[in-house]
C-alpha cells in the first residue's frame, strides 16, 4: 500500500477524506504510521476529513444512534495520531 512503499518520494501534503471511520483502529494506526513515514518533514500537513456527529442524513432516530455509537470520536483520532507520531494536532 502508499503508507509501505519506501520507493516512492516523500510528500509535504496528505488527505484522507471520507473514509477514516472506515478502517479499523489497527488499520487506522498501521496506515497513520505510514503516512507520518512518507511525510517529508516535521513541517508537513495530514488533513482528515470526516463527517461530523450533527450531520443531518435521512435515516430514522434509531439507525442514526447506532450509526453514532460505531464511530469512532476525534478524541479516539488525535490520540492514534499520537500514537504514530504525529505532534500538532
Amino acid at each position: 500500500t502508499f503508507s509501505q512503499q519506501k520507493q516512492l518520494p516523500a510528500y509535504n501534503r496528505l488527505l484522507l477524506k471520507h473514509c477514516v471511520h472506515l478502517l479499523s483502529h489497527n488499520e487506522r494506526l498501521l496506515a497513520f504510521k505510514g503516512f507520518r513515514q512518507q511525510l517529508n518533514s516535521d513541517d508537513n500537513k495530514f488533513v482528515i476529513v470526516t463527517r461530523t456527529p450533527k450531520e443531518i442524513l435521512p435515516l430514522d432516530k434509531s439507525t442514526n444512534e447506532i450509526r453514532m455509537s460505531i464511530l469512532p470520536s476525534i478524541d479516539n483520532y488525535v490520540q492514534e495520531l499520537e500514537m504514530s507520531g504525529f505532534k500538532n494536532i
